[in-house]
């Protein structure tokens, strides 16, 4: 099992990750997502990139509904 940063998360491994910028102007990550002997669901969470360092405000990857606002 894979650690995805929330201790009381569901998902037990997640992959193939790519960063977009959302139309809310953020910076997104998406990737699949995986329970044990489910099949791979489509996720994404904002992240912040800061001096070449990438962090997640939402402690992610999140097992919760996520929005992007676009303004």
């Amino acid at each position: 099992m894979e650690y995805t940063g929330d201790k009381d998360s569901p998902l037990s491994s997640v992959g193939h990750n790519a960063i977009f910028k959302g139309p809310d102007g953020r910076d997104w990550i998406t990737c699949h997502y995986q329970k044990d002997g489910e099949n791979p669901k489509f996720g994404y969470d904002p992240i912040e990139i800061k001096n070449g360092v990438v962090t997640s405000p939402t402690n992610g990857p999140t097992h919760t509904l996520q929005t992007i606002e676009i303004k």
